[in-house]
């Protein structure tokens, strides 16, 4: 039986800007603020928060700390850096790896509320692959005053020197690396670097996509710096998916990623191309809202009986669609629906172009019969069945 979900709303200013970014992206299905355990709640009745969000899509999780700490301009920059570091950077990874640890032995003592009356409504089992997000505020203008004293016209993003751990970093001002190397690697990201990479690849399988690559490259020392996220960003892009590949380098080099590239990258006829993508795949992009808002709601109509696993299991497929397969299929749709005379029932098969093999039929009949919407529906499944 399908039951209403109400997910968390976030408790700080930039939570909730998170949280949009992250449903924009996520549409709310797989995008749950504010996870609770029941640790503690025999005795105050109240559970202890996981994460502040955490995304479960097909075999990946994404788990989110947010941190709003003020930098303190008035202090000497290193002292100031450390400083916040240490809250923003170190006590996120702290918090990203308990959350990891805790889901992986206990993913069925997960729940959206902290009262621990409504389980999260995705199983997660041993499975699934873990990416861990420390989201970081207040850097920004600070970064770019700093970097404005070396040279001017410097990025807000912070400086990624990967070889550099938790402890190095913290003698590098505005320079972050892959800081607990032994460990699931954790993407720092500023308030600038998040905003970018959920605004430019706003599909699960796009933003997931992007995160294991960089993965890829940093733990394969393939590549060891990069101006910034806007950079990596850039090299994803333009590479076609691919940052750096280690057969053009070699074994024993690493990559450099210089400032500038995504500034180029926006001169291109790529980036032009990306932005209609978008704007041809709106339609897609409410198709998957409007599914998910209602199986959040419990408000399906027909089916309702139906567990939350089986309506999931069909809105995903159609969010597994990248960007560009969603225009391909987008186009396709809304040709057919133009094209198509009054009172003629038509088809077209579409196959996806991000999974060959998996196709997608497409339906149109008019209501001709003149019946009441809700007998228009039934006649509509009875196509299905």
């Amino acid at each position: 039986m399908l039951r209403k979900i109400i997910r968390g709303s976030g408790f700080t200013q930039s939570e909730e800007k998170l949280i949009e970014f992250a449903d924009d992206a996520f549409f709310g299905l797989w995008s749950y603020p504010n996870v609770y355990s029941d640790e503690g709640y025999s005795k105050n009745k109240i559970g202890k928060e996981v994460s502040d969000l955490l995304v479960i899509f097909d075999k990946d999780i994404i788990i989110f700390s947010d941190k709003a700490i003020t930098y303190n301009k008035n202090k000497d920059p290193k002292v100031a850096w450390q400083r916040w570091f240490k809250k923003s950077v170190i006590q996120s990874c702290t918090q990203l790896f308990g959350a990891e640890k805790f889901i992986k032995d206990h993913p069925e003592r997960l729940f959206v509320d902290k009262e621990c009356s409504v389980n999260l409504p995705i199983k997660i089992d041993n499975s699934f692959n873990f990416h861990l997000v420390a989201v970081t505020n207040n850097i920004s203008d600070p970064a770019i005053s700093y970097f404005d004293k070396i040279e001017k016209g410097s990025s807000a993003t912070l400086v990624n020197i990967f070889p550099l751990n938790a402890h190095q970093c913290l003698e590098n001002p505005f320079c972050v690396g892959d800081v607990y190397p032994d460990k699931t690697f954790v993407h720092i990201l500023d308030e600038t670097a998040l905003k970018l990479l959920l605004t430019e690849l706003n599909t699960a399988t796009d933003f997931i996509g992007y995160l294991n690559e960089k993965e890829r490259v940093v733990r394969e020392r393939t590549l060891l710096v990069s101006a910034g996220e806007e950079e990596t960003l850039a090299a994803y892009i333009m590479g076609d998916k691919t940052i750096i590949s280690k057969e053009i380098i070699g074994n024993d080099q690493g990559m450099t990623i210089p400032e500038g590239e995504w500034k180029n990258y926006k001169t291109t006829f790529n980036y032009q191309y990306q932005l209609s993508m978008k704007k041809g795949s709106v339609f897609w992009d409410n198709l998957i809202h409007n599914f998910s808002t209602s199986i959040l709601s419990a408000n399906v109509g027909f089916f309702s009986e139906i567990e939350f696993s089986t309506h999931e299991l069909g809105v995903r497929e159609l969010a597994k669609e990248s960007r560009q397969s969603r225009y391909y299929l987008s186009k396709n749709f809304k040709e057919k629906l133009k094209t198509t005379q009054p009172h003629l029932r038509t088809s077209r098969m579409v196959e996806s172009i991000d999974e060959p093999g998996k196709f997608y039929l497409f339906l149109f009949f008019p209501n001709d019969s003149k019946l009441s919407y809700s007998d228009y529906r039934i006649q509509r499944i009875s196509y299905i069945n």
